[in-house]
């Protein structure tokens, strides 16, 4: 239960967007960077000490801001993603398959207010921020997913005897079947 904008993803998200919203801002640069998404240790953040490590950094994030504009969200979002190996450095975390999970959540969220509100860079990071902060935290949409489904419950229609390899097998009407002959019943074992 909960919101996926309650996450630490939804912040680590929340201070990518800034930077790639804003890439000539270092602050925001560094922060972004700090992020588990893109996992850069402290010390190599440190008043941008390697000049040729933070121009890569730089200009990945000019690219991304361009790729936004130019194409929207999810295909700077797609890109990024990518490029920055996010899928392997948040699965090679604890609980990774959980952050993951959020990660893309969020992101599909962001996409579809993006399209149908027609929400630009800046705006989709304040919306962000916003929901952050206590926006509509009983919308279904909203609330967490299963990062898997192994967990899930899953509902079949039994037919006869198949299902009966399940370890829990739920049968409500097994009564309301044929009628039973009236007389003896009759058995034989061999």
């Amino acid at each position: 239960a909960g919101s996926v904008f309650q996450t630490a993803e939804a912040l680590s998200l929340e201070r990518v967007l800034a930077a790639v919203a804003s890439p000539g801002d270092s602050g925001r640069v560094k922060a972004a960077l700090a992020t588990e998404l893109f996992g850069l240790p402290g010390e190599s953040l440190q008043a941008e000490g390697d000049p040729e490590a933070w121009g890569r950094h730089a200009v990945g994030f000019r690219d991304y801001h361009q790729l936004w504009r130019r194409a929207g969200f999810f295909a700077m979002f797609r890109r990024m993603a990518a490029r920055e190996k996010m899928r392997s450095r948040l699965l090679g975390l604890p609980g990774g398959e959980r952050r993951l999970t959020n990660l893309l959540h969020l992101a599909e969220l962001l996409q579809q207010e993006s399209m149908e509100n027609h929400r630009g860079m800046i705006d989709l990071v304040r919306w962000l921020c916003a929901q952050r902060q206590g926006g509509d935290l009983s919308q279904e949409a909203h609330q967490l997913r299963l990062e898997s489904d192994a967990a899930a419950v899953r509902i079949l229609t039994v037919h006869r005897s198949k299902g009966l390899e399940f370890p829990i097998v739920f049968c409500p009407f097994l009564w309301n079947g044929t009628p039973v002959p009236d007389g003896p019943v009759v058995f034989h074992d061999p």
